[in-house]
């Protein structure tokens, strides 16, 4: 599914995502921020903090306004760049921070930003490497960017998630096959255009 979902850490602002690879924006994800260190008190102020503006963020998506609502989800994942200072803290934590970052992923699609929705995603596998929704949504972005053998390799693992008959997954596979026989097309006639040119007798 590709809205806004509830299935961390963001990438610099100045970063251009067009010239990273795949591998590089996952070893990105990997990145954190400075985390505070913060007082329990403190630590249940931000996670509803956080929760609000995650809430504002679903509501401005639901009225297709994908940049207001990224807006919104990278301030709520601001807000959880501190260390939970509990278990029970840290599982709310990383429930929120994968929110967060499933739903920016969604805004990135929406704003055709594909790379930024895969490096959201990947800070999503590290947190939880099970996510479905973070599988298919590095799919969807791969595929824009066709980077499909490496698209293809993410949908296998959704498949083996959630099963080959799930219906995201079904109709990434419809697509990605699609993509792929394109793609075959447009290399066969570029080769075919680049022989022809070979096998033409220069002028002497």
């Amino acid at each position: 599914s590709s809205g806004s979902d509830s299935d961390s850490g963001s990438a610099p602002d100045d970063m251009n995502f067009d010239d990273v690879s795949t591998a590089e924006l996952i070893r990105l994800s990997g990145r954190r921020p400075r985390l505070e260190v913060v007082t329990p008190a403190e630590a249940e102020e931000r996670l509803a903090r956080a929760r609000e503006a995650r809430e504002a963020g679903n509501a401005m998506f639901s009225q297709k306004k994908a940049a207001d609502a990224h807006t919104l989800y990278t301030r709520a994942l601001r807000l959880l760049e501190f260390h939970p200072p509990s278990v029970k803290t840290q599982t709310e934590h990383n429930e929120a921070s994968v929110a967060c970052l499933l739903n920016s992923a969604a805004c990135c699609l929406s704003l055709r930003k594909p790379m930024e929705a895969v490096q959201a995603c990947a800070a999503v596998l590290k947190i939880n490497p099970e996510s479905v929704k973070a599988h298919l949504r590095i799919v969807q972005g791969l595929m824009e960017v066709d980077e499909l053998s490496e698209a293809e390799r993410f949908l296998e693992k959704a498949a083996e998630l959630c099963g080959p008959d799930d219906v995201d997954v079904r109709r990434l596979t419809q697509r990605l096959k699609q993509r792929q026989e394109r793609q075959a097309r447009h290399e066969q006639h570029v080769y075919k255009a680049m022989f022809e040119q070979a096998d033409e007798p220069s002028e002497s």
